[in-house]
């Protein structure tokens, strides 16, 4: 049976953006990171943008606790840099929250105010992805 399960990743994009100088400017290393033109992994298509992305992977729990902790403490210090990154680059940040949801559970979507002005700060955008599988 398969279980909800809820993914946090905060992401650094732009249409042309070197992920390695991200890599070392931040000293965090992603969990994926891609070029643009790249080709996309299983498809004849390729990238459109370059993107350095931090993410918690899947938990199987309702609350998101862990994974912003996960995804957010290690850049915390890091705001300057991020907002540095993002000037250089003409780059967007993203805070995007995954969800597979299934027989009728649904995560706790809450943002607690530590990570509102951590994603105002970086001039983050917040994306809620959810999938609901039938049930």
């Amino acid at each position: 049976m398969d279980k909800t399960k809820t993914m946090l990743y905060f992401e650094i994009a732009a249409t042309h953006m070197d992920t390695k100088s991200v890599t070392e400017k931040l000293g965090v290393t992603p969990s994926e990171r891609y070029q643009n033109g790249d080709l996309i992994e299983g498809s004849n298509r390729y990238r459109k943008q370059s993107a350095w992305r931090i993410s918690s992977g899947y938990q199987e729990d309702l609350f998101l606790d862990d994974s912003f902790k996960k995804v957010i403490d290690p850049l915390r210090e890091k705001i300057s840099v991020i907002n540095d990154i993002r000037k250089e680059y003409n780059a967007t940040c993203r805070l995007i929250v995954v969800s597979e949801m299934f027989d009728g559970h649904t995560p706790a979507l809450g943002f607690p105010a530590d990570i509102v002005r951590f994603a105002a700060e970086v001039d983050a955008e917040i994306d809620l992805d959810l999938y609901a599988w039938e049930y």
